[in-house]
């Protein structure tokens, strides 16, 4: 399951966004999307092995503040693959 997380602070990176998720179960890999600046663009995606993994990710993720900010965790509509493969700056 690929999750859809927004409200990002700017200045978040990957490793900041990995860095949430890594313990939690099912995690496989995560990526935030970035402008044409490097900058955050404020939202990101998170892999699960699972539905029910991603589930628990959204309860337990969503509303968190993060860099001053409560972050969206919710389903992903469309599934981006290819934000996982990009190199970040």
């Amino acid at each position: 399951m690929i999750l859809f997380i927004e409200n990002l602070n700017n200045a978040i990176t990957s490793n900041d966004l990995s860095s949430l998720m890594s313990d939690l179960k099912g995690y496989i890999c995560s990526a935030v999307k970035r402008d044409k600046y490097g900058m955050s663009a404020g939202v990101g995606y998170a892999h699960f092995e699972s539905r029910i993994d991603g589930d628990n990710a959204i309860k337990k993720c969503n509303g968190f503040q993060m860099f001053d900010r409560k972050i969206r965790v919710t389903p992903s509509v469309a599934t981006p693959i290819s934000i996982f493969y990009k190199t970040n700056r």
